[in-house]
């Protein structure tokens, strides 16, 4: 009789524990489903300007501009590089490269850093991204 006892509790008792597990990991303002978050904080670090010759001053179009990521340098001269990072201070290498030999001009790589020091985001969603922050960064590239 104890072990019928025993068994029948242990039942009851399991029954119990899940759901109380289940009904726990509801969202009850989300219709009742299961909420679930996946990801890291994270934001985008925008770095903008113009690239010019030291020179004549004139802009300076398909200069390679990398870090995480590259991009090239327009007609005018203008690029636009993002980077994606943990929201907080951040320091980024950026590389200047003229890759299309003389069609240009022919200039000297540069490497710079950029540092974003307590940066203040716009435009975050709530949840893990917190948005972006932009600085602008004009480059003159000495000729070869």
């Amino acid at each position: 009789m104890k072990k019928y006892f025993l068994k029948k509790y242990n039942t009851l008792l399991v029954l119990l524990l899940s759901a109380l597990g289940i009904l726990s990991s509801c969202d009850k303002n989300n219709g009742g489903g299961i909420q679930a978050e996946y990801g890291c904080p994270n934001a985008d670090f925008i770095v903008k300007g113009c690239i010019a010759s030291d020179s004549t001053g004139a802009k300076i179009k398909n200069i390679k501009v990398v870090s995480q990521d590259s991009v090239y340098s327009d007609l005018a001269g203008n690029y636009i590089l993002i980077m994606n990072a943990f929201p907080e201070n951040q320091t980024f290498t950026l590389h200047f490269k003229d890759v299309d030999s003389t069609d240009n001009g022919s200039y000297q790589n540069l490497d710079t850093t950029i540092s974003f020091q307590n940066p203040q985001f716009t435009n975050g969603d709530g949840d893990w991204y917190e948005g972006q922050t932009t600085k602008e960064l004009n480059v003159k590239l000495n000729l070869k």
